[in-house]
């Protein structure tokens, strides 16, 4: 598997989902004088934040689908299976960043903290090399990280690279399901404070 593909089908998936989480976050505070004025399904901002991410997701996979070309790398069956990888990313995105949006108008300073939390769970995450690649102490880090199987996911089903562990990405499509409920809430038992609290 030639490295630059290898790297670029992780950092799609990555920067989906930091770009749309900083973004998320930020909504509430970027929209103040909406909140304040008029009333209207406050759920909108922070989905309707995604919509920039989406486009540079596109994007994203597009040049991948150049490189794959270029490469004369031709998908496998297992593509079939890359929405339910996307799904899972986009629930686990979603989720995180309605909570941090809720937080974030509550306390302010939450927006500054999120690009260096994004910054450190992508050390932790193998977005430009392989699980195999990892110290053996540090593999349980890495595994619990629920991004990993997704990036892991977008890989297989893409390029075909390695075997998917069916048993964790289970556990992971139940987590990113976790995250969505828990996150969507938490927003909606804020929701009402918003234009209090901004």
């Amino acid at each position: 598997m030639p490295y630059p593909l290898f790297t670029l089908c992780g950092v799609v998936a990555w920067s989906f989902f930091a770009a749309a989480l900083t973004q998320s976050t930020v909504s509430l505070l970027a929209n103040t004088n909406l909140l304040t004025k008029v009333y209207f399904p406050r759920l909108v901002i922070p989905i309707a934040s995604l919509g920039r991410g989406a486009v540079d997701f596109v994007i994203s996979l597009i040049l991948l689908v150049i490189l794959m070309a270029i490469y004369g790398f031709v998908p496998k069956d297992t593509i079939v299976f890359f929405p339910l990888f996307l799904a899972m990313g986009l629930a686990i995105t979603l989720g995180v960043g309605l909570f941090f949006s809720a937080l974030s108008a509550k306390y302010h300073d939450i927006q500054h903290a999120i690009p260096f939390f994004a910054q450190m769970w992508f050390w932790v995450t193998p977005v430009a090399y392989g699980l195999e690649n990892i110290p053996e102490k540090l593999q349980l880090i890495f595994f619990l990280n629920p991004m990993t199987w997704i990036i892991q996911g977008f890989r297989w089903s893409l390029l075909g690279v390695g075997e998917m562990d069916w048993q964790k990405i289970l556990i992971t499509a139940l987590f990113s399901i976790v995250v969505l409920f828990a996150g969507l809430f938490y927003f909606r038992r804020m929701e009402s404070e918003f234009a209090d609290i901004i």
